[in-house]
């Protein structure tokens, strides 16, 4: 092959490589940079969409918030003014906007009516419109018990603001049901919980919101409420229904409402039947107010339409370099036939490096300084820079990528293309690196989710069996050192406590007690904080994992709650000799969720079947009481006929006693508290000149400390015969009496009966 065309061929396959690699970084990088703007306006759209809808939200929970502070001041009002006014601010509140459906609230009956008793029973005033009509009904509820399950229960017991699950409703049996969500606030008085106040919003509103977000051609948006159903869809007829139902992939799979519940902005690529192509789907959540579920807006994006601006760029990319490529051939053949001529002394050598013989040794050895010397120290300096660049290719293809290449300038256009080369490979081989590892942790989260979805659709009675099987489990997939289930015991509400459920390798210091105070340790720390607690330096005491030498410290402690979107189960506890993983940890997380929602279902039946058995026990129980209840109640109306005849005698004694005896009653401190007219006569006093003397004021004569002694043995039940000399005016009268104690139901004394005579009378 002759020179020139040598050099043609080697320039244009150094070239042609040069220009493939550079189009494929470009376009490479294009749809990259394209992809990832058009991630960044549907991101930032969607999450500017869903700050607007938690706008209109707050300023509905202000408005409920702003009715329960002026009910809760309802004690300062009259009683007899008081329904007129709050029934004319319900109504008035109704008017304000016409998304409202209905305002109403709901009392305590103690809180209306004083003389009420139970702490069950409400009054509900709701303002609504029937068949165009404004209309204010009153209902009363509960006043045969609270509803446990109700809405309304639940606020009574923990008070808080609340946005309730999307619902259909009708206001008129005529008309189609409206989809609705209730914005509740308790009232409050003197931090006593006494009715709630809500509003009835409709969220057809947020479909019109939903419709104007569409940043791209062919994109759509939906959203969803705390229980993952849509509250807003292009389609109508998904109104109501769940995410798995319509969307089924995108919980399963990317495990959507999971990230709902957290409070997660996600977003993902996936497809959806009977739409062509890949789509991107962001999801923002929030929450409103000082609620803590939270809702979702999402937008749907074909990838198609975001990349059809990186398609243009590459098409055009690639005719530039179409173009300039082959004005290269053209340039490069007309530059090698007038460099050929002068080289004929060069051919030896060419013809080796035309045969791939690349030999340093068989330098040129030409010192002119023109054109031939030029070219012929450039042919030198190229057989070392050949030498070096198959060096470093050779290298390069034994896996060396950070193989060293010095370039001859900045202009070395084969040296930065082969540096480019290199640096492609690296990034290259650190994706498909990154992409193995994602695979494997992808594959290991599939396989041990449907492994502990097994287990968790067992047959379990008792909660031991669920958590010891899903410990056990758990640590050996993870191949832990140790782990626990704590469950918190709630049996006294007022003193919750954490219980060892069960455990798996644990050592025996940990087991020495299986009860730890709500407030105690990590165990604490992670029930206050309500999230995952990452512990890398453990206490030395805390825990030990036992191994086959003995005992050792684990490097990390992963403390995950048990927790339903209401209330706090229980703390998954792992002990680990290695540092946790992320996806380790969002899997413990997402099987935490799982074991929650199981450990409730098993819960609730064990307190079902409890309460069948107890039922049917009061139900034999109250078959014989009231055999023997009747048997009682004969019994009683003859002891109430027994006793109605000895009262009706007993009253009789008293009355001829009052008659013809002298009678004084005395406080256990000696005063008089009542006295007969006989008595008055005798002393010459008015009943008014008497009560409240004391015992011995009367008395001629007699040692006082004889009266404490006396009043003594009455306070201690024993009755007293005495003789007592008085004067009274200008007589000296001789009264012999008897003191008897009377006693309360207790068989306490609670005041003393004194009966009189007259032993003799004289003058002073």
């Amino acid at each position: 092959m002759k020179i020139n065309t040598q050099i043609l061929v080697f320039v244009l396959s150094i070239t042609f490589v040069i220009f493939t690699l550079s189009i494929g970084y470009v376009s490479i990088s294009a749809r990259n940079r394209a992809l990832q703007d058009a991630r960044t306006i549907a991101d930032i759209s969607v999450r500017e969409l869903a700050n607007e809808v938690k706008a209109q939200l707050n300023n509905d929970l202000a408005i409920v918030r702003t009715l329960g502070h002026v009910f809760s001041g309802y004690t300062k009002i009259p009683v007899s003014v008081r329904t007129p006014i709050y029934d004319d601010i319900l109504r008035n509140v109704f008017l304000h906007s016409e998304n409202y459906l209905a305002v109403w609230n709901s009392w305590e009956m103690f809180a209306l009516d004083s003389t009420y008793l139970k702490n069950h029973g409400r009054k509900n005033t709701e303002v609504h419109k029937q068949s165009g009509i404004l209309t204010l009904d009153y209902s009363y509820r509960d006043l045969n018990g609270p509803n446990v399950g109700s809405l309304y229960y639940r606020i009574k017991i923990n008070p808080g603001e609340v946005i309730t699950p999307s619902y259909f409703y009708s206001y008129n049996n005529d008309e189609d049901s409206i989809l609705e969500s209730s914005l509740v606030m308790p009232i409050m008085s003197n931090n006593r919980f006494v009715g709630v106040a809500g509003i009835d919003v409709s969220l057809s509103r947020f479909q019109q919101i939903i419709n104007r977000l569409r940043p791209f051609p062919n994109s759509f948006s939906f959203m969803l409420g705390q229980d993952g159903k849509f509250i807003a869809h292009p389609n109508n007829e998904n109104l109501g229904k769940a995410l798995e139902e319509v969307y089924p992939e995108f919980v399963t799979k990317f495990d959507l409402l999971t990230n709902l519940y957290k409070g997660k902005n996600y977003g993902f690529i996936t497809s959806i039947p009977g739409i062509n192509g890949e789509l991107y789907v962001t999801v923002a959540t929030f929450t409103a107010g000082k609620t803590t579920t939270p809702w979702a807006i999402a937008l749907v994006v074909p990838v198609d339409v975001i990349m059809q601006d990186a398609y243009k760029s590459f098409t055009i990319t690639l005719l530039v370099g179409s173009i300039g490529l082959i004005f290269l051939i053209v340039s490069i053949y007309f530059i090698s036939r007038s460099i050929t001529k002068p080289l004929k002394v060069t051919t030896k050598i060419l013809q080796n490096l035309e045969r791939g013989i690349i030999d340093t040794s068989n330098k040129l050895n030409i010192k002119s300084n023109n054109e031939i010397g030029v070219m012929s120290r450039s042919l030198n300096t190229l057989i070392d820079t050949l030498d070096r660049m198959a060096k470093f290719a050779t290298q390069i293809g034994k896996g060396n990528i950070d193989t060293h290449f010095e370039l001859l300038s900045d202009k070395d256009i084969l040296g930065n293309a082969l540096i480019e080369m290199q640096k492609s490979l690296k990034i290259a081989k650190e994706e498909e690196t990154i992409r193995k590892a994602e695979d494997q942790s992808r594959n290991w989260t599939s396989n041990g989710l449907a492994k502990f979805s097994n287990i968790l659709r067992g047959n379990y009675t008792q909660i031991d069996q669920l958590t010891y099987e899903i410990i056990k489990t758990l640590v050996k997939y993870l191949d832990a050192g140790s782990g626990g289930i704590f469950i918190i015991n709630k049996d006294v509400p007022t003193h919750p406590f954490f219980e060892l459920s069960a455990s798996y390798a644990y050592d025996r210091k940990k087991l020495n007690g299986t009860t730890y105070e709500i407030s105690e340790g990590y165990l604490g720390a992670c029930y206050n904080d309500k999230k995952t607690l990452i512990i890398e330096n453990v206490n030395a005491e805390y825990i030990k994992i036992g191994t086959g030498l003995g005992s050792a410290k684990p490097k990390t402690l992963l403390l995950v709650p048990i927790q339903t979107t209401e209330e706090m189960l229980g703390i998954l506890e792992i002990a680990s000799f290695i540092t946790a993983q992320t996806h380790h940890i969002e899997f413990i997380e997402n099987i935490a969720s799982s074991i929650a929602i199981t450990m409730a279902n098993i819960q609730s039946n064990i307190r079902t079947a409890k309460l069948l058995e107890q039922a049917r026990t009061n139900e034999e129980m109250l078959a014989q009481n009231e055999k023997t209840l009747e048997a009682t109640i004969n019994e009683m109306k003859q002891v109430q006929t027994d006793a109605m005849r000895h009262q009706s005698e007993l009253l009789s004694y008293i009355n001829a006693l009052y008659a013809s005896s002298m009678v004084a009653e005395y406080n256990l401190d000696g005063q008089i508290i009542h006295i007969n007219d006989l008595f008055l006569n005798l002393l010459g006093l008015k009943y008014d000149e008497i009560m409240g003397k004391k015992y011995g004021e009367f008395e001629l004569k007699g040692d006082k400390t004889n009266h404490e002694t006396m009043w003594m043995q009455l306070r201690a039940g024993e009755t007293i015969h005495v003789e007592q000399t008085v004067q009274i005016r200008d007589n000296i009268i001789v009264l012999k009496e008897t003191y008897t104690p009377i006693l309360d139901s207790d068989g306490k004394p609670y005041k003393v009966l004194n009966i009189a005579i007259v032993i003799s009378k004289t003058a002073a």
